[in-house]
């Protein structure tokens, strides 16, 4: 049986010259068969390729490229992307601040899958809109990729199309059926609105110093924030418009939206705060108007598998999380 131990060594090696800076399509291959070795997700046609490429450049058969996958397996992966399984994203079912949660069925897809061939920009901006609109150019294509160029991304436009949260846009909300299982104890009368976005990011911006890019505070401007009057809780709403039909929505919304509130979530004025809530807003566009969606993505800052796969990205779009 041939032996595959340098192949493997050669491969691990070319990785981490890859996440050293390292460019070429070879680095970058290498790489992405480590990754797949350990279990990191990724689209079928991207695992075909690999495995198309790796058996023509080593001169393997199927069974020694198998055998290869699991030489690898004996080698740490290191990477930004973690190669644990794709995590499960929380859902609101309880009040209890930092509380542990049961997995439920909803999961990010393929989140893995869009990071292996997202770049860091060459000259990314320490702004909260300008993080998302990242995720959003490098995510979209693995969500939806049929619908992909009609899925809005800009938050000013979808803020001036909606207009300014009213007290009356927070009390439709409560009366959802969809928020009343999800905050059993509250109504609309227990939460004080302290922001709400007026000019479309050109009035007031806040700063989120944890999250840092080049050295600068996260610039933020949050669509709408509420104050519990009894709790020493926030919630954050951030509102989308789409034309698409709710069944093209996935209930975890798309991963901008989630890259967006968790950055607000680390806004200093909130940074004591018990617990901070985080609620994505689907509006859809239809003849008769804009009608607020039935059901939303929400999260909470205390998730730990939330601010894991967020730091991910943060970290891939080249900013820094300073620990506290």
């Amino acid at each position: 049986m041939r032996n595959l131990e340098p192949i493997a060594k050669a491969i691990v090696e070319k990785s981490r010259q890859y996440l050293s800076g390292a460019q070429g399509a070879d680095f970058d291959n290498c790489h992405k068969l480590f990754a797949l070795a350990h279990g990191i997700q990724m689209g079928s046609e991207q695992r075909r390729n690999l495995a198309i490429g790796a058996k023509q450049f080593y001169r393997l058969n199927d069974v020694e490229y198998t055998k290869l996958l699991i030489e690898l397996r004996k080698y740490p992966f290191k990477s930004p992307i973690s190669s644990t399984p794709a995590p499960v994203i929380d859902k609101i079912e309880h009040n209890r601040p930092n509380a542990t949660t049961t997995a439920p069925k909803a999961v990010i897809r393929d989140s893995k899958g869009w990071l292996f061939d997202a770049k860091p920009p060459a000259s990314p901006q320490s702004t909260a809109s300008a993080f998302a609109d990242w995720v959003f150019h490098w995510s979209k294509g693995r969500y939806l990729p049929q619908f992909a160029k009609s899925v809005e991304s800009h938050t000013r436009n979808n803020r001036l199309e909606l207009g300014v949260m009213a007290h009356r846009q927070i009390e439709d909300f409560f009366s959802l059926t969809w928020t009343q299982k999800k905050f059993p104890e509250s109504k609309a009368s227990d939460w004080e609105m302290v922001f709400a976005d007026s000019q479309g990011y050109r009035g007031k911006k806040f700063l989120a110093s944890r999250l840092k890019v080049n050295g600068q505070p996260l610039t933020c401007v949050p669509d709408a924030v509420l104050w519990h009057t009894f709790k020493n809780v926030v919630l954050i709403i951030e509102r989308k418009t789409t034309a698409q039909s709710w069944k093209f929505i996935p209930k975890d919304g798309w991963p901008n939206i989630q890259a967006q509130l968790w950055c607000y979530s680390w806004i200093d004025e909130w940074a004591t705060a018990t617990d901070v809530i985080l609620v994505g807003q689907f509006w859809s566009r239809r003849s008769n108007g804009l009608i607020l969606g039935r059901e939303h993505p929400c999260w909470r800052r205390g998730s730990k598998n939330f601010h894991r796969q967020c730091l991910e990205w943060f970290e891939r779009y080249g900013g820094q999380f300073i620990d506290s």
